[in-house]
């Protein structure tokens, strides 16, 4: 379980890197009210949660995610752009 949910938050990370855009940190926020129609999925051990619900406690890991890669492009953007100091 660990495995995944560090793999969900490396493409989170890789997602803001490349995005370059911080609108971007609302998508999983929309991602709950997309959410919302998909009801219980299906199951055999037992009643299930809502879909949306699952979601709505991912989103706590995914928006700082998400900062953390545009953060990080953000930061290696202006530190590639800083002159060499000549001397």
């Amino acid at each position: 379980m660990f495995t995944i949910l560090g793999l969900v938050l490396a493409v989170h990370v890789a997602f803001g890197w490349f995005i370059r855009e911080w609108e971007a940190l609302l998508l999983p926020i929309a991602l709950v009210f997309l959410a919302i129609p998909a009801g219980y999925p299906e199951s055999q051990f037992g009643e299930p949660g809502l879909v949306w619900m699952g979601q709505v406690f991912l989103v706590v890991l995914e928006i700082p995610a998400i900062a953390l890669g545009l953060g990080l492009r953000t930061f290696y953007d202006g530190w590639r752009r800083t002159p060499w100091p000549s001397g």
